[in-house]
């Protein structure tokens, strides 16, 4: 049984990975891969590199980083950037103490079962089969898990981090089904809202960097069916 957390990298061109690199709002220190995109996507694929599979095993530590930089010829700062932005798209486990409105027993009964973060919640429910099984083996209520997997869920995507997360929750999004109902433009301006309505900063999103994070959300194993 494939694994339920992460995307299957496998089926990521990378051109339409340089694709969305090109499109993608960038951290100011990885602008230069923007810049570089076609050079990099054409050395890449020169030396047989086809998917993003094949991008992060590639560039999967330093010493490979390296190694590949002397057998192709590209800059190393340019290939430990490019490292850097392949590896985010493998989801990150957030610690579930993280995630909003988790209640304290519900946080100790998990780590109990040894549950800590997104990534061990999402495989015991893969493991168990059901919601019910899950919280069945746990000993904890079917309603309260059912939310923080719905979060653990959301926490997967690529640029929802906690700050993130807390905001769509308190927006009526707490599911990655939820999330999908929406249109890009329409979730910046919901959360711009959110953010207003409770005096913060408003968080320097556009509509392209929704489109991405949407992209990504349906690239996720689907768990509902085992909710």
């Amino acid at each position: 049984m494939s694994e339920l957390y992460s995307p299957n990298l496998s089926s990521i061109s990378l051109e339409e990975f340089f694709g969305l690199l090109k499109q993608k709002t960038m951290l100011p220190s990885r602008i230069v891969l923007q810049e570089n995109v076609d050079e990099i996507y054409s050395v890449l694929k020169e030396h047989g590199l086809k998917s993003m599979a094949d991008l992060t095993d590639k560039v999967k530590t330093k010493k490979r980083v390296l190694e590949f930089a002397a057998e192709s010829g590209m800059d190393q700062e340019l290939l430990i950037l490019l490292r850097r932005e392949a590896l985010s798209w493998i989801p990150k486990p957030l610690p579930l103490k993280s995630m909003p409105g988790v209640p304290r027993a519900l946080s100790e009964n998990l780590e109990t079962a040894d549950i800590k973060h997104s990534k061990d919640l999402i495989l015991h429910l893969q493991e168990a089969g059901s919601l019910d099984l899950l919280a069945a083996n746990i000993g904890t209520g079917a309603v309260s898990l059912r939310t923080l997997i719905g979060m653990a869920d959301l926490s997967r995507v690529n640029g929802i981090g906690p700050v993130f997360l807390r905001i769509l929750a308190e927006a009526g999004i707490d599911t990655l089904g939820q999330l999908l109902e929406y249109e890009a433009q329409e979730l910046v301006d919901l959360v711009l809202q959110t953010a207003e309505n409770r005096g913060e900063k408003a968080l320097p999103l556009t509509a392209a960097d929704m489109e991405y994070c949407l992209w990504y959300a349906r690239l996720l194993p689907d768990i509902s069916p085992l909710l």
